[in-house]
């Protein structure tokens, strides 16, 4: 099948370094970010929206969160007051400021806030954490019109997940992990493959918005761009081997450092797993089905995110002629640590599952563009009802020869997903879509030089959940 082979020390003395230097420089720039003013970069971009519009009574409360976690008692109490000043009704405010007045000794005046809850949102998931703690008033009247819910507007956590993917957000990476990724073209392969397998990519970027990581995004739209270096290193070794039937496991890792006032976003995912696969020959068709098990440490600005596991389940088949049809199911689930006020509507922890078909198109001409088309649907369970989706994408690309080594790959891709549980008065449905390419210089057989450039856009009606992303960059290949 289309795979990426080497010789193991080789690799090995590569990967082994740049994976440590570059998960320390992530680890150790979230504290020196962390001591830099005393303040992460979530609360410098809080503070930047509200300098810029003052009024944000929910960035205010957030801005009070943070202080409060911090122990900064008259931080906590100048942003509170703030935004009650400027949205009174709002049931989120009432109940972080209760929380904050009760932690810091002065439980009358939480009261009076937890009260409001009440008046505010009797149905409200603020008011049944009350009442699971105990605290409830019997005399109250309903609900006043008007009372607004940043819980039920989109608000909550700090960070919200965009979606399960660590380089893309369109599963191109499951097509790309199985096949070689596209610097490889698919040849018959009749012989027993090399016990070790690798490909490494690591380059400098510009990132208009490094909060927007595939597995996490910002809440607020800010002001985030910086230079990134980043690592994506994968291997595999196989351990057994019995004729076409082979087991083994394998080791991924997607590592960003960004500039010194973002190193709070800096990424660290650690992705190591095993495999089972079998190849069959039919006629001259080889027919290759595999299963991996994937356990993900992510973690953002050297702190934990949470973890996730997958397992893929895949079936290739690789016609003489190059053309090559990959189909994969991924079953996931994924547990993050930070659950929200209330999970029922905030949590990001549950199972998701995706279904995909590729399809790779090579002529005997290296001067007529190869392709590849491709398409999956997704269906995203979350405990949090704000975070439930399905969803459908189609992606291609094309590989254009420009000279002997060098080469343009333009791709694109398109996706829709449908958020039918969301609880906010404005839908967060979003038209998910993607333009990039690279133009790639075959320095030898096993390294690449190309020149990227992408643009990654979620559109949605609820400007709370609106982002995009431009990248561009060099990046290095390396594949044996």
């Amino acid at each position: 099948m289309r795979e990426f082979r080497g010789n193991g020390s080789t690799i090995a003395t590569l990967v082994l370094p740049l994976c440590l230097l570059v998960a320390g420089a992530a680890t150790g720039g979230a504290e020196d970010g962390a001591a830099e003013d005393g303040a992460s970069a979530i609360l410098r971009m809080l503070e930047a929206r509200v300098a810029s519009d003052p009024l944000h009574a929910d960035s205010w409360r957030l801005i009070g969160r943070h202080h409060h976690r911090a122990g900064n008692q008259q931080g906590a109490e100048e942003a509170f007051r703030r935004a009650l000043e400027i949205d009174p009704q709002n049931i989120a405010l009432h109940f972080d400021y209760g929380n904050h007045l009760s932690d810091s000794g002065n439980p009358q005046q939480a009261r009076h806030h937890y009260r409001q809850v009440h008046v505010l949102g009797p149905e409200s998931g603020y008011t049944r954490q009350l009442v699971e703690r105990g605290i409830v008033f019997d005399d109250l009247p309903g609900p006043p019109s008007g009372a607004s819910d940043p819980a039920n507007l989109g608000g909550g956590p700090d960070l919200l997940q965009a979606s399960y993917q660590i380089r893309a957000f369109d599963h191109t990476e499951e097509t790309e992990q199985r096949l070689g990724h596209p610097e490889l073209e698919p040849t018959l392969e009749l012989t027993p493959p090399q016990r070790f397998r690798a490909y490494v990519e690591f380059g400098a970027l510009y990132n208009s918005n490094v909060t927007l990581a595939p597995i996490s995004r910002q809440l607020l739209d800010a002001d985030a761009d910086s230079a990134q270096g980043f690592l994506n290193p994968e291997f595999e070794w196989i351990w057994a081997d019995w004729e076409r039937t082979r087991i083994g496991t394998l080791g991924r890792g997607y590592f960003t450092v960004n500039e010194s006032n973002l190193s709070d976003f800096n990424l660290a995912s650690f992705q190591p797993g095993a495999f089972v696969e079998r190849d069959q020959l039919f006629g001259r068709t080889d027919l290759s089905g595999r299963i991996d098990y994937v356990y993900s440490l992510d973690l953002f600005g050297g702190e934990r995110l949470g973890d996730r596991h997958a397992v893929t389940t895949s079936a290739t088949s690789l016609r003489p002629d190059g053309d090559l049809v990959h189909l994969f199911w991924t079953a996931s689930f994924s547990q993050f640590d930070e659950d929200g006020e209330n999970p029922q509507v905030e949590s990001l922890d549950g199972p998701a599952h995706t279904l995909g078909i590729s399809r790779f198109f090579k002529w005997d001409s290296r001067w007529i563009p190869a392709s590849t088309l491709g398409a999956n649907v997704e269906s995203v369970d979350t405990e949090g009802a704000d975070f439930r989706y399905a969803g459908a994408t189609v992606h291609g690309d094309l590989t254009l020869a420009l000279r002997e080594r060098i080469s343009f790959i333009p791709e694109v891709s398109a996706g829709y997903r449908s958020y039918d549980e969301y609880t906010g008065a404005v839908s967060r449905d979003e038209v998910v879509w993607r333009v990039g390419g690279r133009l790639r210089w075959d320095w030898t057989e096993a390294m690449s030089v190309s020149a990227v450039a992408g643009y990654d856009r979620f559109a949605s009606d609820n400007e709370l959940f609106d982002a995009d992303r431009t990248q561009a960059g060099i990046v290095w290949t390396y594949l044996r």
